[in-house]
């Protein structure tokens, strides 16, 4: 490699074989050599720079579970590339949803817990990595989509209590979610089972 610089130094002292305007780089980082000449005096300077190229940060998400039962918590984690910072929504309904922002680890993690109370989709919008001064250099923009099924908790109720005389026939109704099982039992006896229609 000292001998492809030698080279690029030469050609940058002789202004020869300039670099393309779209250059692809053969190391990382790679010392580029520029020539600056004084267009009247056509005197020259030669200075150079390492060409660092960062790949873009990559970012997803997924859940502890896809499906649960309100009240259930369920934990949101993030990975990617260590240090990138994730934005993202779980309000896409809303008229102009917040954007959230997490942070992953050194290992490229980053995890919350919730208790959804109706379906929630995470929508990841992008993951940047920032420099010492908290000034972006790398972003990709994402469009990652998951969801939290939330499903309702079931319910039962029964007619109210009905009076009757002895050796009449009472009528019993439950009501409650459509397909569920119910289970009860009359005077804390042995345990039913019905299925609601």
């Amino acid at each position: 490699n000292q001998t492809r610089l030698f080279f690029f130094l030469q050609d940058a002292i002789e202004n020869i074989n300039p670099l393309p305007q779209i250059y692809t780089n053969t190391s990382n980082p790679e010392k580029i050599y520029v020539r600056v000449t004084n267009k009247i005096s056509n005197c020259f300077s030669i200075t150079d720079f390492n060409l660092v190229v960062n790949t873009l940060p990559e970012a997803s998400i997924e859940f502890s579970k896809n499906t649960i039962c309100t009240g259930d918590e369920v934990t949101i984690k993030f990975s990617g590339t260590p240090n990138a910072t994730i934005n993202y929504t779980n309000d896409p309904n809303a008229y102009d949803p917040k954007i959230q922002t997490v942070v992953l680890d050194d290992s490229g993690f980053f995890k919350l817990t919730m208790n959804p109370t109706s379906n929630t989709a995470f929508i990841l919008k992008s993951a940047t990595i920032q420099d010492e001064n908290e000034i972006d250099y790398c972003k990709s923009t994402l469009n990652t989509i998951k969801i939290i099924t939330v499903n309702q908790l079931p319910y039962a109720f029964i007619t109210e209590s009905t009076i009757i005389n002895s050796g009449e026939t009472a009528i019993l109704y439950i009501y409650g979610t459509p397909n569920s099982i119910v289970t009860y039992t009359i005077n804390e006896g042995q345990t039913e089972t019905i299925f609601l229609n």
